[in-house]
Order: structure tokens, then sequence, then C-alpha cells
């Protein structure tokens, strides 16, 4: 959550994203969706002491996938105290057409998620906690807050959770049961969770310094996986 972009209310789109060329460069795609994180964690960072950020477009790729046309952004954003690299974060997003009117969005095919894992952790997704994550990152796309425009401008049932809360909710429940420093992970969000209902992450034994775990709705739908890496 260190350096999070912020973005004037006069420089926002209707959908309560930045407009193009303001903080993302321009896509020809409006509705934009967290997919994955890579992290490398080499040090860490020491307060009272000047950071640097430096944020650097490092692809956009158009593809056609089972739901149709879609562009996928990747960024990085390399943070830097006195001289030294201490994090990387590269992430992507992908952009996808809007809905029409009255239609709902193509959606995901869901997948069963595992049930061998060797423990799990349950979190209720609060509209209290979705709003508090939103706010604390200067997230203000509609779909995490707006009932109404979430069903009608972009087609989906409910109010999206909040994809990077997700992530930070495995990371989370990742350093109860893993042992050592994180020095990384790597995620990937593959199906959308809803406001008021819950997030159930669920984990390998760590082995070697490795941990996997995924995430699962009520439902028992995989929504997203996770491997991380600890040094003893």
């Amino acid at each position: 959550m260190i350096g999070t972009e912020t973005v004037q209310q006069s420089e926002l789109r209707n959908d309560g994203h930045a407009k193009s060329g303001l903080v993302l460069p321009p896509i020809p795609m409006p509705r934009r969706m967290g997919a994955g994180r890579r992290v490398t964690i080499m040090g860490r960072l020491r307060t009272g002491e000047p950071a640097l950020k430096k944020a650097e477009v490092v692809d956009i790729v158009p593809k056609t996938g089972r739901s149709g046309d879609i562009f996928v952004l990747t960024m990085r954003n390399t943070y830097e105290q006195a001289g030294k690299t201490l994090v990387i974060d590269t992430f992507d997003a992908i952009y996808r057409p809007a809905v029409p009117p009255g239609q709902k969005t193509t959606a995901t095919v869901p997948t069963k998620a595992r049930t061998d894992h060797a423990w799990s952790e349950t979190t209720p997704l609060l509209n209290t906690l979705n709003f508090r994550y939103g706010a604390l990152t200067w997230n203000a796309h509609r779909i995490h807050y707006d009932g109404d425009y979430t069903r009608s401008e972009e087609g989906y049932p409910a109010i999206v959770s909040n994809g990077g809360l997700s992530m930070h909710l495995m990371v989370d429940a990742a350093l109860k049961h893993g042992t050592g420093t994180l020095t990384g992970y790597t995620a990937r969000l593959v199906h959308p969770l809803w406001v008021g209902e819950l997030i159930e992450v669920r984990g390998e034994t760590q082995a070697d310094g490795k941990l996997r775990i995924w995430a699962a709705d009520k439902n028992g739908t995989l929504c997203g996986e996770m491997d991380l890496e600890f040094k003893s």
C-alpha cells in the first residue's frame, strides 16, 4: 500500500478509474480487473528514511480467449531506499470491452477448489472491510461499492470484492502458517468474489521454504492461487 497513486476527483472517469494517460496508459477497452501479481522482496523499508518508487509499463498484449477479445497490461513498481532495490512488484490487469446495456458480463468458467488442504482460514467479505481497503488504496472503481452501477453498467450480479484485498488476505493467512521470512510470491486470480460472501484460504504444509495456497468462495469455487517463498 506504499506509494499508492492518488488522482483528483476531476480526473476520474465515470467508472471511478483515472482518465486514460494520467496513471495508466490508454487502452481501448474500458473494463479493468486485476489478474495476478509477482512480488520479490530483497529487503525491508526503513522508517524515517526517504524511499523511491519507480513505476513502468512492461507490456500491453492483445489476446483472444473464451470471454472474447481482451488486453493484458503488465505494470512494474520498484521500491528503492538509499540506492538499493528492496521490492519489485509486477502485476497484471485485464481490460475487457464494455457490456451492452442490459446484458451480463461473460462469466468465468468456475473450477472447484482443491479440498486436500492442511489448513484453512475464512474471512467474511464485509462491506466495511471492502470499503476500508478501497479507501486505503485510493481505489474508486465503482464495482467495489456501487451495486446499481455494477449490475447495470458492468453486468456483474453483485458488488465485486477487491482483488487486491483477496491477495492481501491470502498473504495474511500464509504468514500465520508459514515459517521464516517471506521473500516473494506469485498470485493469480481466476474468479470474482462478491461482497457479503466469504473467502476461504486453504493451504498445504510448507516444505523446503515453499508454501502453496489457494482461495475458494462459499460454493467451493476456486478464486485464486498463490505460491510463496520463505527463507530461514
